[in-house]
């Protein structure tokens, strides 16, 4: 609560919350999952002056991913962020990403 104006503070929501698990399926291969949940909060939208206040709606964001050791030294990756591909907006007027996949190889020396 900004105590000045008695208003919300912008990006703030009242709930959030977020929940992580992590599985070793067996020693070379591991599962990771993330949930995150947003409730709607205040914003202002800085593209007029005075900027106006506006209300962000709340989301819900499932990421995955799977790590398999290949060898001591090799390690490979995929992960998919916003599973569901829900559109939101973290900030007003910036859309986050939609659905998104990375896979690489990670080397321990």
């Amino acid at each position: 609560m900004d105590l000045t104006t008695g208003l919300r503070l912008d990006r703030r929501p009242e709930h959030q919350g977020s929940l992580r698990l992590h599985w070793d399926a067996c020693p070379q291969l591991a599962a990771d999952a993330a949930a995150t949940l947003v409730g709607e909060r205040p914003d202002s939208n800085y593209s007029a002056f005075p900027p106006a206040r506006v209300t962000l709606p709340g989301y819900a964001k499932l990421d995955l991913g799977l790590t398999g050791r290949l060898s001591r030294h090799f390690s490979l990756y995929g992960r998919v962020e916003n599973l569901l591909d829900q559109q939101y907006e973290e900030v007003f007027g910036f859309p986050a990403l939609g659905r998104f996949f990375s896979a690489g190889v990670t080397a321990h020396f």
